[in-house]
């Protein structure tokens, strides 16, 4: 998922590394345009719906499906739930697509790591 962004196998980790390790900070730049007022209440609900979704295989993309429909629910933009929900797994705005972290990552881990960067960020 991550190949075609590197050039050198030493780049690997720099592009993957929260595929096996969740964010302990996230990045300055993309936090102030990513994450703004009421963001952490979005994200609680948005974690208080996914935990309601079954956990196999389909779980990303019910997921995804869900996120979709909550963004237009709530006539939001994309980047506004995406983008945010990406800097809380990811710790950035890099990686590939979301459906596809959120299917390797599994349920409990994403639930996990919105809710951190929630507490973490609180705004």
């Amino acid at each position: 998922m991550v190949k075609e962004r590197c050039s050198f196998a030493r780049e690997l980790w720099e592009n993957s590394d929260y595929f096996f390790v969740a964010p302990q900070e996230y990045a300055e730049k993309a936090l102030k345009k990513r994450w703004k007022e009421g963001t952490s209440n979005r994200m609680n609900e948005i974690v208080a719906h996914l935990e309601t979704i079954e956990d196999n295989a389909d779980f990303a993309q019910t997921a995804e499906d869900f996120l979709m429909n909550y963004i237009q629910t709530n006539e939001l933009n994309m980047g506004q739930i995406m983008n945010s929900i990406r800097l809380a797994v990811v710790g950035d705005t890099k990686g590939p697509n979301m459906l596809d972290i959120m299917k390797v990552l599994g349920k409990q881990e994403i639930i996990k790591r919105i809710r951190i960067a929630s507490e973490k960020i609180n705004l």
